[in-house]
């Protein structure tokens, strides 16, 4: 507002409902930010897996008395968040070629099945079936455990 409206920074505040000293305040980082800057810096690779609370529970046991949410701000303002471990995907095994039935009832297939009644109930329900004509063999049903 001061530089398109030609504004003093005084009236631009009271328009805009601010206060002054939010206007005109700077940031002043204590020294002792710099010292515990860098030794936050010289711990984190040293412990890779370690996240900031862990770095503050190291600090406290070498003698800084440090408030947490300090070493928070330090932590990230020195991009030094603990990368996500990436998931492994299945491992790469010797894949066996599918066999060809060439009779019925030579392999059967077993899987369970759950779904509700209208009352809210479930039903579990245990399905054979004959793997060559997909005849389903047997089906048991029960409310609790099957057995």
């Amino acid at each position: 507002m001061c530089d398109e409206a030609g504004l003093s920074q005084r009236r631009a505040c009271r328009l805009a409902g601010l206060s002054l000293s939010t206007c005109r305040y700077s940031v002043q980082r204590p020294a002792a930010d710099a010292q515990l800057s860098l030794r936050i810096t010289e711990l984190a690779p040293e412990r890779r897996r370690f996240v900031y609370r862990r770095i503050w529970l190291l600090l406290r046991r070498k003698g800084l008395h440090v408030n947490h949410k300090r070493v928070y701000r330090i932590y990230h303002l020195n991009g030094l968040g603990v990368k996500r471990r990436r998931r492994r995907k299945g491992l790469a095994t010797e894949r066996l070629p599918i066999l060809s039935l060439d009779a019925p009832n030579l392999t059967w297939s077993m899987d369970f099945v759950m779904n509700a009644l209208a009352s809210g109930r479930r039903i579990k329900c245990l399905i054979c079936v004959n793997d060559l004509t997909k005849e389903c063999l047997t089906i048991t049903a029960a409310f609790g455990v099957i057995v």
